[in-house]
This record gives structure tokens, sequence and C-alpha cells, in this order.
């Protein structure tokens, strides 16, 4: 375990009983994620995984098999949903997973992985890129033409990146995200999942239909809502057409939670007179 994780780890432990993360009646404290998240890297070293794709909606065990692959130094390729089949083929093999993380073991059966445990799937892989020294993540982007494209990251970058995102919204005394964009997403991995966890946060987990996104490009604004209200959650992080929607409901007359502290938008460029009609409507964009 290098360095920079073995630190992480030892944040993680410092928060103890503290709720960490919380998928409807499911909810874990920080010293419960650590238990978990070892468990699931022995068995990743049990098995003998190298890199490890993660194909599952956003809940708890998203976040604790990414974990598990930090803490076992094993590559952690997630794998968006968003994703068509065509390029979800394309990010396995151009990765060289050999082991997968799903719920649905059917469809990558004619991949060639097969199940050696509940949810673990893996195929032979006789040869593969080898990568940059230190690489412990590839995150993949679908771009605006060809194939997705890999970006090779290794745990001191994406822990000290955390960190600083942590440290700059310290003010806003945030202690419950709301996962709202994919985890196969970097944004929402990194600023959604590490840097709350630093800070001994609660991170509110529901599937992604939940929040509203279905599919590559659907949005329902009722559940988005919906999960608003109902989680009232300190800080979330949207892309800027999310940030529109939210704005236009509240001009509407809609009901938004009065517990946001923080949200962050990025992903692409926020015109300032969006950011202007959120102020006025007392966002903390």
């Amino acid at each position: 375990m290098s360095a920079a994780v073995e630190t992480f780890i030892a944040a993680l432990r410092a928060h103890g009983q503290r709720p960490a993360l919380v998928e409807a009646e499911r909810q874990l404290s920080y010293a419960q994620l650590l238990l978990e998240t070892q468990a699931r890297a022995e068995q990743l070293h049990q098995l003998g995984a190298q890199r490890l794709g993660l194909a599952l909606d956003n809940g708890v065990e998203w976040v604790l098999w990414d974990l598990a692959a930090l803490m076992a130094g094993v590559v952690c390729i997630p794998l968006p949903g968003f994703f068509s089949a065509e390029q979800q083929r394309h990010v396995l093999d151009n990765a060289g997973v050999d082991s997968l993380i799903s719920d649905q073991s059917a469809a990558f059966a004619a991949l060639g992985f097969m199940p050696v445990s509940p949810g673990l799937l893996q195929r032979p892989q006789p040869q593969v890129t080898p990568l940059p020294v230190g690489t412990l993540k590839i995150t993949y982007t679908s771009g605006t033409t060809g194939q997705p494209k890999g970006v090779c990251l290794d745990a001191a970058l994406q822990l000290r990146v955390a960190q600083s995102l942590w440290q700059a919204s310290a003010p806003c005394k945030v202690e419950r995200h709301l996962c709202v964009l994919p985890l196969a997403t970097l944004l929402e991995n990194i600023a959604g999942i590490y840097a709350p966890l630093l800070a001994g946060a609660t991170i509110e987990l529901v599937p992604l239909a939940e929040v509203g996104l279905k599919g590559a490009s659907q949005f329902d604004l009722p559940s988005f809502l919906r999960s608003l209200n109902r989680l009232q959650p300190h800080s979330l992080i949207l892309l800027p057409q999310l940030l529109l929607a939210l704005v236009t409901a509240a001009e509407r007359g809609l009901p938004i939670p009065d517990s946001l502290r923080f949200v962050a938008v990025g992903g692409g460029r926020v015109s300032a007179q969006l950011l202007a009609r959120a102020d006025a409507l007392g966002l903390p964009i």
C-alpha cells in the first residue's frame, strides 16, 4: 500500500463510528466501511486480480469495491453505465480488464467473463498493454469522436486533489453529500466520495434513476427534486444542465431543500447569466 493510501485510510479510521455511507436502509460507519473494504481487498488478492472493472449503479457496493482496489493496489477501471455496449467492450479490452464487478453477469458472458463469486467475474487475459508505473485508476470519457479514451491516474494524484477539495470546501461545513452524478465519472468519484470521506461526512447513495438520470441523456426533474427534498443534502455536484433544471424549478416555485450549503458545478461551461439567476435564489453555487 502506498504512503498516500495509508494516510487516506488513517484519516478514515479516525472518524470511527460516524456514519459514512447510506443507501436506503443500509448504513455503514467509517469503522464498518474499512472492515468491508479490507475483506474485498483480500478477496481481490486471493483471486489474483490485476485490473478491475467496476460496472455497478451508484450505491454502497460501488464505493466499497473502488476503495478495495485502492487498498489492494489493483488498477480500477470504472465502466460508465451510459456507455453503449460497444463502448463498454472497447473499455474492457483496451484496459485489459481481467476481473469485473457486476450484478449483470449475463451481459458480459460473451466477452469471456465467468462468475467466480457472487458479483465478481473473471476472464483470462494472456497479454495486456503495460501501464505507466503507479497507475491505480483508468478513467474513460466518451469524448466527441471515436472510441472512449482512458487517462491513467495514480493514487497520490487522486487523493491530493480530494484533500485540496476538502480543505477548500471546509468553511461550508458539509456533513451530508448526495451523489447525483454517476460514480464512474471522475468528478463524482473524487469530489463526491474521496473528499467527503476525508471530511468525515455522510455520503447518501441512491440509484441514478432515483435522482432522475436515466440512460445517456434522459433526465426526470420530478425524481431529482423528490430525492433532494427527501434526503436534504448539504452538498451536490451538478453538470451545468442540471443546475439549469434546479434553477428553473426554483423560479417556478417548486420546493427546493433549504439544507444546501455547497453546490459545485463542473463538466462544462456555466454561463454568467445562469450563475446570476442561482445567486438571486440564494443557491450556494
